[in-house]
C-alpha cells in the first residue's frame, strides 16, 4: 500500500511481536528492510489465531520487542521505502507498506512453501465493517 514515508503503521489485531523469517537481530530484512511480525492472539474476521501478520518497508527499527504484546490500532511502526539490499538501505522504490498474512503456524511449519494467504478477503473485511477491530486501528493513517 503506498502511502506518505512516515505515515503511522498500525496492528491489524492483537496479538503478539515475532521477528519476521529471514531478518535479522535488528529486524532487517535484505528484501523487505526493516519488517516485523505480529501472530493474532484470536479469531476475528478472516483472521485466525495464530496467523501471522507481515508488515515490511517500514521506515526504521520497531520499538518494539519479541514478544510484546500489541492491540488492535496500535502504533507498530512508520510506512518507508526500506530493503532490497544491506541493513539501512532505502530509497530503491517509493514509499510503501508490504502487508502479508500468513496461515498460523508458518514460522515453524514445513508443508506449505510459504503459507502466504492472499490478502484480499483481509483488506476489504478491514475496509468494511471490522467487527472486533477498533475504529481506530486503520492499518496506515497520514497526519494528526
Amino acid at each position: 500500500m503506498f502511502a506518505p514515508e512516515g505515515a503511522r503503521v498500525y496492528s491489524v489485531t492483537d496479538g503478539t511481536v515475532v521477528r519476521a523469517r529471514g531478518s535479522d537481530e535488528n529486524w532487517w530484512s535484505s528484501l523487505g528492510g526493516y519488517t516485523l511480525m505480529v501472530e493474532a492472539a484470536y479469531d476475528a474476521g478472516p483472521i485466525r489465531r495464530g496467523d501471522l501478520l507481515y508488515y515490511a518497508h517500514l521506515k526504521a527499527r520497531s520499538g518494539l520487542k519479541p514478544g510484546a504484546p500489541v492491540e488492535a490500532g496500535e502504533k507498530i511502526g512508520e510506512v518507508g521505502s526500506t530493503g532490497q539490499g544491506p541493513d539501512g538501505t532505502q530509497g530503491r522504490f517509493k514509499p510503501h507498506l508490504h502487508l502479508g498474512w500468513y496461515e498460523g503456524g508458518w514460522l515453524g511449519n514445513d508443508r506449505a512453501a510459504s503459507g502466504a494467504m492472499n490478502p484480499y478477503p483481509l483488506l476489504r473485511w478491514l475496509g468494511g465493517d471490522a467487527g472486533t477491530l477498533r475504529p481506530a486501528s486503520l492499518l496506515v493513517q497520514t497526519g494528526g
